[in-house]
């Protein structure tokens, strides 16, 4: 079984959902697997975003909540493009 890309736990026994990025370390880290997705299995890929999806990161500067709402706008078919895209089917795309 893979592992998560930020905690190295396996994937059913991640840390990242609940203790987020507090650890020490996992800040770098998350930030190392973002800007390196192409490296991530299909499994390390879709945890990723389910995690993205549960921590629903905010942002304090409005020119950045300006471009999410924007991406959220144009974006709302994305569970059908990762469907396509991925092979997966609607029950693998809910958290």
């Amino acid at each position: 079984m893979d592992k998560c890309p930020i905690c190295e736990y396996r994937l059913d026994q991640c840390q990242c959902r609940f203790a987020r990025i507090e650890h020490p370390h996992r800040a770098k880290r998350r930030k190392v697997v973002l800007d390196h997705l192409y490296l991530l299995s299909k499994s390390q890929l879709m945890h990723i975003i389910k995690l993205e999806r549960w921590w629903s990161t905010s942002y304090t500067d409005p020119e950045l909540n300006a471009i999410f709402d924007k991406m959220r706008a144009i974006n709302q078919g994305g569970d059908e493009w990762k469907r396509l895209k991925f092979g997966l089917d609607r029950q693998q795309l809910v958290l």
